[in-house]
């Protein structure tokens, strides 16, 4: 009789570390652009759901939202960088470094997917920034505790569409993500620079620690003690 207080207890708490799937399309509240490289567009309009159908897509509907990108509405809603090679090539191959954003989420959160819609025409083309390397701080970009190599977006064949991937569950509050390579094959057209429409992350926003589970955790006290 005296393990049922601990067995409640643990009942108790056992929602605050269950794992689940992703319940929230992240938007960012800043980004950041760190590099010299910028042709046209500004960071902001990554996150500012500019040139979107849906300027405030859900995880619910994300799917379904299109990007206008550079083709129907200026280049006042995309970022992309310069051509290093001046006529064509390979961006990275020409002298292109990668291309690196500081992000805050505008809170704390468990991330488990990027979600990006490409840099186009109209039609796919290989300027789209394909894989990107993250890495999470939890104290506002001071420090970074854990980095994502080699995350590939791949393309899945429509325009204007979301483009995602999902990588280990991490936490952090603050993502710096560098692009590292685009979609340049020497068949597809483009790839001499690397540009992104939108951007957003997938994942699960961390409670602040609440009354709930402090009271839990005040059971502790009601737990008998060993007896000497």
């Amino acid at each position: 009789m005296k393990k049922q207080p601990l067995l409640l207890l643990a009942l108790f708490l056992a929602p605050f570390g269950s794992v689940s799937a992703a319940t929230t399309l992240i938007t960012p509240t800043t980004i950041t652009y760190q590099g010299s490289q910028q042709a046209l567009g500004n960071p902001t309009a990554l996150i500012n759901g500019s040139g979107l159908s849906d300027p405030a897509p859900t995880l619910a509907n994300y799917t379904t939202a299109t990007h206008g990108s550079a083709g129907d509405n200026g280049f006042n809603n995309i970022w992309v960088t310069t051509d290093p090679g001046a006529g064509g090539g390979d961006f990275f191959a020409d002298g292109g470094l990668p291309q690196t954003f500081t992000i805050d989420l505008g809170g704390a959160y468990t991330v488990d997917g990027i979600v990006q819609w490409g840099y186009n025409f109209g039609s796919f083309n290989a300027n789209q920034a394909q894989t990107f390397t993250l890495e999470f701080s939890n104290d506002g970009g001071a420090t970074y505790h854990t980095t994502l190599a080699n995350i590939n977006v791949p393309h899945n064949g429509a325009a204007n569409v979301a483009d995602e991937t999902t990588f280990a569950p991490t936490n952090g509050s603050y993502i710096r993500m560098t692009i590292t390579d685009n979609f340049y094959d020497g068949i597809i057209p483009g790839g001499d620079r690397v540009g992104v429409a939108e951007l957003r992350f997938t994942g699960d926003a961390i409670p602040e620690p609440s009354i709930a589970l402090l009271g839990g955790l005040g059971l502790l006290v009601l737990l008998p003690r060993r007896r000497a």
